[in-house]
């Protein structure tokens, strides 16, 4: 085999490694996250999908939504020339921050309106939930355009 082969090989490997960890597992996180809004909002919905696994459902969801998070804001451009430690420490942190205040939103709505019919709530959550990621992408999207000023700048 050739070493250009080799090369092409080894390029096609890492785009489909590159592709999975900056599309494929952001998306499933966005994906838990949604389905994690709908457990906040009926989580007898959730109840009659699951049964008696709907803790272990849930927290599976939420977890994958962490790690979906946490591999998008670390995989960001602007992130790059922090130190691998600080990469994760950054990610974590954001991950957290944004999946624990989305479900501080959902819960107070969900107790601040408690006579709302559950399609509606579902729909709050869902919503909300599209919003916050919506504002979160194009909050990491500046701020890449930020980092590459700057670099330009140098």
């Amino acid at each position: 085999m050739e070493s250009r082969d080799v090369q092409t090989k080894f390029d096609e490997k890492k785009a489909v490694k590159s592709r999975f960890l900056d599309l494929i597992i952001p998306i499933a996180g966005c994906i838990s996250y949604e389905c994690f809004a709908v457990n906040i909002m009926n989580p007898r919905r959730f109840i009659e999908v699951f049964g008696s696994r709907t803790v272990i459902a849930a927290d599976a969801l939420w977890f994958n939504a962490h790690i979906g998070f946490g591999i998008y804001l670390y995989r960001r451009n602007f992130l790059q020339a922090a130190s691998t430690q600080w990469k994760v420490i950054y990610s974590v942190f954001g991950s957290a921050v944004f999946n624990f205040g989305s479900v501080l939103l959902w819960g107070t709505s969900k107790a601040l309106l408690p006579t709302v019919p559950e399609g509606i709530k579902v729909l709050f959550g869902l919503g909300s939930g599209l919003l916050l990621m919506y504002v979160g992408w194009h909050w990491t999207d500046f701020l890449n355009k930020q980092a590459l000023q700057l670099k330009e700048q140098r």
